[in-house]
């Protein structure tokens, strides 16, 4: 009872102490994640599982995080319900990598070292792991086998990412800036509107569409319109030759 007071003294003087912190406000245009955040260290209510941590985090650059194997921003933020097997570990494998120059306090590896060491859900998961592949499956029907086998690579899953899936998260979506970045609220719409500005301007899409933005997004929105500048010309055409 007297240490679960003190836990809670403690807490709630780290979270006076974090809500006094300045709020910047984020610059218009296409800076580097440190200019929009206001600094490069970051103490983050981190969700771990059914837990949040206090974790220090720390911005990278888009030159670090294109070394982790990020790819368009514009893509990363639509899921895919129908993404294979080895789809979904180059995904993990790209936010793990990111998570590794992101967390800076603890740092990856000393998270790791403490949830192997302490954590007994990760023996648990590999005695059920054990288990699950030594059950002889020739005489279970095909429904029973995949089963088993989706139960197998779920569990492999965690061991190899031992990180919950919903830190994995958080901690990638900061590190991309998607909290802070308006590339989610920009639509088609406006994707298409910008390459035809862009076309008849003889510039590019990202010119002429204002927000908050990463040095990584310039990019990524011109690719972004021009695809969606060449569907719609596509389908125009299309039309025109339905028409005849």
């Amino acid at each position: 009872m007297f240490n679960k007071l003190i836990r809670r003294a403690l807490q709630k003087e780290i979270d006076a102490r974090l809500a006094d912190i300045p709020k910047v406000s984020p610059p218009q245009g296409y800076n580097s994640l440190e200019a929009i955040r206001g600094g490069m260290y970051h103490w983050c209510l981190v969700p771990v599982g059914e837990s949040k941590v206090w974790m220090e985090l720390r911005t990278s650059n888009a030159t670090q995080l294109e070394s982790c194997g990020v790819v368009s921003l514009v893509e990363q933020l639509k899921t895919s319900k129908d993404a294979s097997q080895e789809d979904i570990i180059d995904m993990r494998n790209k936010m793990e990598a990111i998570c590794k120059i992101t967390m800076n306090n603890p740092s990856f590896d000393s998270f790791i070292k403490l949830v192997t060491d302490s954590d007994i859900v990760i023996s648990n998961i590999r005695l059920e792991l054990e288990r699950l592949k030594s059950i002889d499956l020739s005489g279970m029907s095909a429904k029973e086998k995949d089963v088993i086998t989706k139960s197998i690579y779920n569990l492999e899953l965690r061991v190899a990412f031992l990180l919950p899936e919903n830190t994995m998260d958080f901690i990638t979506r900061w590190a991309l800036g998607v909290d802070v970045t308006d590339v989610k609220k920009v639509s088609e719409e406006k994707l298409l509107e910008a390459a035809i500005l862009a076309k008849n301007g003889n510039d590019n899409p990202h010119d002429h569409i204002s927000g908050t933005f990463t040095d990584r997004d310039y990019s990524d929105l011109d690719k972004s319109a021009w695809v969606v500048y060449q569907k719609f010309m596509d389908n125009k055409k299309l039309e025109k030759g339905l028409r005849r």
